[in-house]
């Protein structure tokens, strides 16, 4: 008879738990929680708690197992580690559109040039080709942006160079 997937979670969470703490006795499992609800599938937490060998203390350590759909999942120490990759995760994923171009363009120089740019070849597919001169003020432009973006990658590289 094939097992449920919570029996796949919890031995999972066993075999990560024990590949990580290989000193590790007496596991059990805390709690399972079921997060990111409401989407297309559910990711899951696994809560499990472990002994060590001559260790006799109030708090016991456990291990933090989170399931995403349709990946492998992660093993956190405690649950400062899991909020904090967590919360960086979750603003990644929601991180606005403009935010987004921003990072792909290299910034605010990077989109300016590409924006100068498709200006320019607008005019250019606009014309046909025939008789296109750029306006002036729009190739100063974008020869300034340009200059201010390779130089300021060109800063950033010497000062990453530097002891």
């Amino acid at each position: 008879m094939p097992s449920s997937p919570a029996e796949e979670r919890a031995r999972t969470a066993f075999a990560l738990t024990k590949e990580k703490h290989p000193e590790a006795i007496d596991l059990t499992i805390q709690r399972v929680l079921s997060i990111d609800q409401g989407q297309l599938s559910e990711s899951h937490l696994v809560y499990v708690l472990y002994n060590r060998p001559g260790i006799t203390s109030q708090s016991q350590p456990r291990s933090i197992i989170y399931f995403p759909p349709f990946r492998s999942p992660l093993h956190f120490d405690n649950s400062e580690e899991f909020i904090v990759w967590y919360a960086g995760k979750r603003s990644k994923e929601q991180a606005s559109f403009w935010g987004k171009v921003l990072d792909a363009s290299g910034g605010v120089a990077g989109l300016l040039a590409v924006m100068i740019t498709g200006a320019i070849v607008w005019e250019y597919l606009k014309l046909g080709g025939k008789n296109f001169d750029i306006p002036t003020p729009l190739a100063t432009a974008l020869g300034t942006v340009l200059g201010f973006y390779f130089g300021g990658k060109t800063k950033e590289a010497k000062a990453a160079l530097k002891p």
